[in-house]
């Protein structure tokens, strides 16, 4: 499947970083007028634990043959999504890991092989602009307790609904938490955040974009309550 390319002109008013992790009355304010994304979790040096996870890893025991993908089990319905694996080889294995319980992340300080995303919630939403996941937020956790680098590929231009991509604080942050764009007009994104799908289902996106909200966090919670990752051939 051919790969996004620019089709909207620049928006500068709009900006993509990681989310609070305790959230406060300032989501309401400045960032949230600038729409931007952010974890808002405490730094972490790059891949803390040093074990350099790779695809091999993260698709060890997995049936089937084809691409990778995953479903997004959310309480508002499923979204499927291809994982670019060519062009953003390290954060689909990050995501592929975690999803499955094979990436160890730090929870209470001890190193733990689970699920990452199953049980969490979509903790910012921003209507017809973005959905952001990714972090365990009922534990007051919201990074796997390591960053990886980011992988801007050649070409990469957030230009269209459904895209998938990691949230960061700034240059190689990235870590658990990521995003949806519910627009294709998010140009001023491109060259700061890896995009390593593309989601199906921008209906869903769109109406979770759009649910009622305290400043940016949904008033009644939208959950994730799992990630299935799959092979199958692409769409």
């Amino acid at each position: 499947m051919a790969k996004p390319t620019r089709q909207t002109p620049p928006r500068p008013w709009l900006s993509i970083g990681v989310l609070p992790l305790l959230w406060t009355s300032h989501c309401a304010g400045p960032a949230a007028e600038r729409k931007t994304v952010a974890t808002g979790a405490a730094p972490q040096p790059a891949d803390t634990r040093g074990d350099g996870f790779d695809l091999a890893q993260a698709t060890r025991g997995l049936p089937g043959e084809g691409e990778l993908a995953a479903e997004l089990h959310t309480s508002m319905g499923r979204i499927d999504c291809e994982l670019w694996s060519d062009e953003a080889p390290i954060t689909v294995a990050n995501f592929v890991g975690l999803a499955r319980g094979l990436r160890a992340w730090k929870r209470n300080g001890t190193w733990v092989e689970l699920p990452f995303f199953d049980g969490t919630t979509f903790h910012r939403v921003v209507p017809g602009f973005v959905i952001q996941a990714g972090a365990r937020l009922h534990e007051e956790i919201g990074n796997a307790g390591y960053t990886i680098p980011d992988e801007v590929w050649e070409g990469a231009a957030h230009d269209r609904a459904g895209l998938l991509c990691m949230a960061n604080d700034g240059p190689d942050s990235g870590s658990s938490q990521f995003f949806i764009l519910a627009t294709s007009e998010a140009s001023q994104l491109d060259g700061s955040y890896t995009i390593f799908g593309s989601c199906f289902q921008t209906d869903i996106v769109d109406e979770i974009s759009r649910v009622k909200a305290y400043g940016e966090r949904p008033a009644t919670p939208v959950t994730l309550d799992r990630v299935v990752i799959k092979l199958e051939p692409r769409w």
